[in-house]
């Protein structure tokens, strides 16, 4: 990454916290990496095809598929990703 997507991604990640922070829920590991993926793929995929590439990316992570449902619909809900 250049030094212009590092600079977009970070000031995503820090309103990415501040989103959890302001609606009670806790950042994880397991959360920035599901947005850190969203952000680095070009390519529309189901939460599945995500949970799948994570469990494979990260499997230290042990990330699960219900987590990584309800980042996606905090993502969604305040329009930080769209759900097609």
């Amino acid at each position: 990454m250049g030094s212009f997507e590092n600079l977009e991604y970070n000031s995503l990640l820090s309103n990415f916290k501040d989103l959890l922070k302001n609606n009670n829920l806790k950042f994880t590991k397991q959360r920035e990496v599901v947005l850190k993926t969203l952000y680095e793929k070009d390519n529309h995929f189901t939460p599945e095809d995500l949970n799948n590439m994570l469990k494979s990316t990260y499997p230290e992570l042990n990330i699960g598929i219900a987590t990584v449902y309800r980042t996606l619909n905090v993502l969604v809900e305040y329009r930080m990703v769209t759900s097609l």
